[in-house]
């Protein structure tokens, strides 16, 4: 089983590359030992909710939104989101953490 990571940013050619070599090496060496890391560069933060979102409701392995806080501090991620943005949490998403 593969944990997928959706991330804003990254949206085309090179950049794309780019954004997912860095952040699955960072996350290969963060956690050791893991199950394999799929990092997927969307672009903007919507296109990175829309497709966690689709990755959720199908149940498939598990998923990563990564997107920028745009303030601080977060402590509750899903209620930031649905203000910041007017994301709600898909069923069946973790409530998750933010620090």
């Amino acid at each position: 089983m593969s944990i997928t990571v959706y991330v804003e940013g990254g949206s085309t050619g090179q950049a794309s590359a780019q954004l997912r070599i860095a952040f699955r090496q960072f996350l290969d060496r963060a956690l050791p030992g893991q199950p394999p890391i799929r990092v997927i560069p969307c672009g903007g933060r919507a296109e990175a909710y829309r497709r966690f979102r689709l990755h959720v409701a199908h149940q498939a392995s598990p998923a990563v939104l990564l997107v920028d806080a745009e303030e601080l501090p977060v402590t509750a991620p899903w209620d930031h989101l649905r203000r910041q943005d007017g994301f709600r949490r898909p069923r069946g998403a973790p409530v998750g953490a933010a620090q």
